[in-house]
């Protein structure tokens, strides 16, 4: 295969997860909520823009966002990050329109993350925070990527251990190779599938890590890093618990439950992500 900076995945078609008349937040207390606090570290430099762009010695570049001195990584990037990996591991509506446009349920990943449209709009059930890191950065040149080459049964991601060269037009500030930054998830009204899949595609379940890519340059082989969670804190079904902090092997069996609700499609799916992370670094 050449190297291109992306693999492809078997699109698995979209199914119903919840009905539009079972989906509800009312009663998201009788299911699972809490806080996923984590952490990432950078296996290649990763470049998040602000979206403003500046002129320097005539060159062209585009650096990171800061608030009170600290570079602001947004929640919504990192949401955008683990979704993609989230539709390559389930049946989700990915390269199938939206489950908002006058849909009578919506997959797994809709209920999730979720969804909007003609037919039916909702925020999901988790919020990504906004990373705050410390560091130094370097502007590094990244190649803008080219259009996916996937056929219509593929999912495109970008890999670990390819990359292609495309003409380097403008500079990006980066954050260095080996730094670490730390953001919060907090989740409402899930069941123990959606939380597995939501661990699954982080990389964190248990014996099915992986490394994930972020923000710009991902085909120029920027944005890889891996994901570690940290804490679990779990609110008590009593609408005024305080929440506990609880042990992480909850989250393996989510990961567990899930998994044993999908065919060999999604396995394959996470045998090909896991492999092109391994044969990078080594697992």
């Amino acid at each position: 295969m050449a190297e291109v900076g992306y693999f492809n995945v078997k699109f698995l078609p979209r199914k119903t997860y919840v009905e539009l008349e079972n989906f509800s937040m009312i009663d998201s207390m009788k299911k699972l909520n809490g806080i996923i606090k984590a952490s990432v570290k950078s296996y290649t430099p990763i470049a998040f823009s602000s979206g403003d762009f500046y002129s320097k010695e005539g060159k062209v570049f585009y650096p990171l966002k800061r608030e009170n001195e600290k570079i602001v990584i947004p929640g919504s990037s990192i949401k955008g990050t683990i979704r993609t990996y989230a539709e390559a591991l389930s049946y989700s509506c990915h390269l199938d329109g939206p489950c908002g446009e006058e849909r009578d349920g919506l997959c797994i990943d809709c209920s999730m993350f979720g969804t909007a449209g003609r037919g039916f709009s909702t925020m999901g059930k988790v919020h990504f925070n906004d990373a705050f890191i410390d560091s130094s950065v370097k502007i590094k040149d990244v190649g803008m990527p080219r259009q996916s080459e996937g056929n219509g049964n593929q999912i495109k991601l970008y890999s670990h251990k390819m990359k292609e060269n495309g003409q380097k037009v403008f500079s990006y500030e980066a954050i260095d190779t080996g730094n670490v930054f730390e953001f919060e998830i907090q989740f409402h009204g899930m069941d123990k599938k959606e939380l597995g899949l939501l661990v699954l595609a982080m990389g964190c379940g248990k014996d099915n890590y992986f490394g994930v890519k972020f923000g710009h340059g991902k085909n120029e082989g920027y944005g890889s890093a891996k994901i570690e969670i940290k804490e679990l804190w779990i609110k008590p079904k009593e609408i005024f618990g305080k929440m506990e902090q609880r042990d992480l092997s909850l989250l393996d069996e989510c990961t567990n439950e899930y998994l044993k609700s999908v065919n060999s499609d999604v396995l394959r799916n996470l045998d090909q992500i896991k492999s092109d992370w391994s044969d990078a670094f080594n697992g």
